[in-house]
């Protein structure tokens, strides 16, 4: 969650959480909330997690995981990456990966 939070304050997005009752869970400061049909739709993608998948998941040996766990991370560096090159089009990709590691490793 740390490195979610990292990736979306590196794009200029701040996510919070709100115990309160009329705007529970997390949120992106200064967004308006998801529209009904979008919550919906994020619902119903909830609901057909597959159960199997996840057993399939504990199944894994630490070795396992740990390498998906890295998959992820990677995957969201390169996202973080490909959004700075979009914002300046001249850096290069390896330059765009340092501030991506750097940015997150800052804070």
């Amino acid at each position: 969650m740390r490195f979610v939070k990292q990736a979306l304050e590196t794009a200029g997005y701040r996510l919070l959480y709100s115990r309160k009752k009329e705007q529970p869970g997390y949120y992106l400061e200064g967004q308006p909330a998801l529209r009904s049909e979008i919550q919906q739709l994020l619902k119903g993608s909830a609901a057909e997690v597959d159960q199997r998948q996840i057993e399939s998941y504990r199944k894994l040996s630490f070795a396992e995981r740990f390498f998906q766990g890295c998959s992820i991370s990677d995957t969201a560096r390169k996202v973080v990456a490909y959004r700075i090159r979009q914002d300046n089009p001249k850096l290069s990709l390896r330059e765009a990966n340092r501030i991506a590691l750097q940015t997150a490793y800052s804070q």
